[in-house]
C-alpha cells in the first residue's frame, strides 16, 4: 500500500506527462479543450501512476458549496429509523433532497458546546432543525453560519416540550 506521501496529484500527473497542470485538469473536467490524443495520452499517464481523478471535496470547496443538507436530530441516530413521525418526514426531506440533487446527512447533537462544533464542523449548505428546543447552543451555531440557510420543521417551546408548532425560518 503506498503511503500518503507517495500518493499522485495532479502536479504529479503533469510532469509525467510533460504539460501544465492546467492541461491536466482540462483533461478531467473540460475535455472538449484538448484533442483526443492529448486527452487520452494525459488519462493513460494517470491511470499508470493510479491517480484516481480530481478530488470531489476540492471542487466542492471552490464552489462553495457542500451538495449536502445537514438535518440536527437532539435524539439519538437511531431514533431517526425508529420513530414513525421522524421516519415520515425524512422520507419527504428526502425526496425534496433528491429532486433537488443534494444529499442529507443526518448529525445527531450533543448537548451543550459539543452540539454546538457539530455545527460549526458540518459540510452542509442548509441547515434542517428537527424537533429543536427553542434555547439549544446547535441553534445558535446555526445563526452564525451566515452561508448556511436554516429551515425548522417543528420547534420545541423551552417551557413545554409538549406544544409543537411548525415554523420555518431561512438566513
Amino acid at each position: 500500500m503506498r503511503a500518503v506521501a507517495d500518493k499522485p496529484t495532479l502536479a504529479t500527473i503533469a510532469e509525467a506527462a510533460g504539460v501544465s497542470r492546467t492541461t491536466v485538469s482540462n483533461a478531467y473536467n473540460r475535455p472538449d479543450q484538448l484533442t483526443p490524443q492529448l486527452r487520452r495520452r494525459i488519462l493513460d499517464v494517470a491511470r499508470r501512476l493510479g491517480y484516481p481523478g480530481p478530488d470531489p471535496a476540492g471542487r466542492r470547496l471552490r464552489q462553495g458549496r457542500a451538495g449536502a443538507v445537514g438535518v440536527l436530530l437532539t435524539e439519538r441516530l437511531s431514533y431517526a429509523f425508529a420513530d414513525s413521525a421522524a421516519v415520515a418526514f425524512l422520507e419527504g426531506l428526502a425526496r425534496r433532497c433528491e429532486d433537488a440533487a443534494q444529499a442529507l446527512l443526518l448529525l445527531p447533537l450533543a448537548r451543550g458546546e459539543e452540539g454546538a462544533a457539530v455545527v460549526r464542523q458540518a459540510a452542509v449548505d442548509a441547515f434542517c432543525l428537527y424537533s429543536m428546543p427553542d434555547v439549544h447552543p446547535a441553534l445558535d451555531a446555526t445563526r452564525r453560519r451566515s452561508s448556511a440557510s436554516r429551515i425548522a420543521s417543528e420547534r420545541v417551546p423551552s417551557r413545554s416540550t409538549s406544544s409543537r408548532s411548525a415554523t420555518a425560518a431561512s438566513r
